[in-house]
């Protein structure tokens, strides 16, 4: 595996876990607080997908999009291919 594509599952794996896990909008109080674990699925505390999902929050959905992008684009054998296609994404993700 080249260095480009490690690193490639690296940051989308981060984006990834940030989308399923980590509180999407601010949490009252602190992160370093545990208070927000307890209650990880509330609306003041869940992750993208379920503001998604649960609380309308339908403009979330992109993220999910071009993170599932993101890996797809990581199936090309090129990295040519592969490069030129994180790039297309990534800057379609700013838009």
């Amino acid at each position: 595996m080249s260095g480009s594509r490690s690193a490639a599952i690296f940051w989308l794996a981060i984006g990834s876990v940030g989308f399923a896990l980590a509180p999407w909008y601010a949490v009252p109080g602190s992160i370093w607080s545990p208070d927000w674990i307890v209650h990880w699925l509330s609306r003041d505390n869940g992750p993208a997908w379920l503001h998604a999902y649960s609380y309308g929050r339908g403009w979330l959905w992109p993220v999910a999009a071009f993170l599932a992008a993101g890996v797809g684009s990581l199936v090309s054998q090129r990295s040519g291919s592969r490069a030129n296609g994180l790039l297309v994404i990534g800057a379609l993700g700013f838009m």
